[in-house]
């Protein structure tokens, strides 16, 4: 048959085929885990269903895959937030505007001139009328 299997071993990372129907071979690497510390490589065959299938490891996958996700929504959620911090400066900057001219405005100068009281007036309107998001 000699097809080539989907997972390799674990340990050493040698790859193995399907010798015959049903049952893998894999020649180990010197010193793998998997097949235990030898001074040569190991050939070792194996159930070709028991060595694909690894639960824990397919666990590990799935839980990865959902830590990215979990990952990639706090990541937008927080490029949200930081639209949200900087029109919230914008309108601190505008605010701040507003509170200098009319700190800069006594009640003579306010009378005298109305142009500035306006402009003062509509900034404050806008900051009021103004959303967060």
């Amino acid at each position: 048959m000699n097809n080539k299997i989907e997972k390799s071993c674990p340990f050493c990372g040698e790859e193995g085929t399907e010798k015959y129907s049903g049952y893998i071979s894999v020649v180990h690497k010197k010193d793998c885990l998997l097949y235990g510390a030898t001074d040569c490589n190991a050939l070792t065959t194996y159930d070709t269903e028991l060595w694909q299938s690894r639960p824990i490891e397919d666990a590990f996958y799935k839980q990865l895959d959902e830590c990215e996700d979990r990952n990639s929504s706090l990541w937008n959620a927080t490029q949200n937030q930081q639209v949200v911090i900087n029109n919230l400066h914008k309108r601190l900057e505008k605010a701040m505007e507003a509170i200098d001219l009319l700190i800069s405005l006594t009640a003579v100068e306010c009378e005298a001139d109305a142009d500035l009281w306006n402009e003062a007036q509509v900034l404050i309107k806008e900051i009021d009328n103004e959303t967060i998001l």
